[in-house]
Formats: structure tokens, C-alpha cells, sequence
């Protein structure tokens, strides 16, 4: 089911589908505020948490929803000049991602001295 075309029903409910996991992090504050017997101060410190997830979340969809508004205008379908464009750059864009994944993986295990890959612990 597309979203923009869903009931408030549908969105609340798929607000709180998404509202409905605890944070961990938020759980360890709790458990720590209540063995110091601050709990009030966990509860805040939670609350505040939680509305600067909110702010960020909120923040980082506006600026997606503004940048896919000012790509489509731009590469409307008025624009058939640059329709060669597209595909080049989702083909660079994965190639990035690829060597980005390989970096972070080579960088992540250990290698020895002969050039062989470490089994940490797997």
C-alpha cells in the first residue's frame, strides 16, 4: 500500500508500529537512573532523548523530500537531454557503495603476515 495515499488510520498505525520498540539505549538509562534512585532524572533524560531522535529523523526527511522534489524538477521529463544521465549515475553510485563496503571490510579484518585472513573468533 503507497503511503501517500493511506488514511490518518493508517499512518498513526504505522507511527506506532515503528514507536512500539524499545530503544535500548533509552532502556539502559532507565535501568541505571532506577540503581542510582534517580528516576526521575532517567525519565527526563529519555524524554529528551527521544526528541532529539525526533528532531534529527524529522529534519534529515525534510531535506530527502526537498532534494528527490528538486532532482525530479530537474530531470523532468521535459529534460530529455539528460536522460543518459540517470543511469550512469545509480552504475557510479553502486560501484561507490561496493568499494566503500570493501574498504570497511578490509579494514575491519585482521589479516597476518602471510596474507591470510584472520578468523576472529567466527
Amino acid at each position: 500500500m503507497d503511503l501517500t495515499q493511506a488514511d490518518w488510520k493508517t499512518r498513526l498505525g504505522v507511527i506506532l508500529a515503528i514507536g512500539a520498540r524499545p530503544c535500548s539505549g533509552a532502556i539502559m538509562i532507565l535501568l541505571f537512573s532506577n540503581a542510582l534512585g534517580i528516576v526521575s532524572w532517567g525519565i527526563a533524560a529519555v524524554m529528551t532523548m527521544s526528541f532529539g531522535t525526533a528532531l534529527s529523523i524529522m529534519g534529515l526527511s525534510l531535506a530527502v523530500r526537498y532534494a528527490r522534489n528538486r532532482t525530479v524538477a530537474f530531470f523532468g521529463a521535459d529534460n530529455s537531454q539528460l536522460h543518459w544521465l540517470v543511469p550512469l549515475v545509480k552504475v557510479a553510485g553502486g560501484v561507490i557503495l561496493i568499494l566503500f563496503a570493501t574498504v570497511l571490510f578490509l579494514t575491519v579484518i585482521p589479516i597476518s603476515a602471510n596474507g591470510d585472513f584472520i578468523a576472529a573468533g567466527c
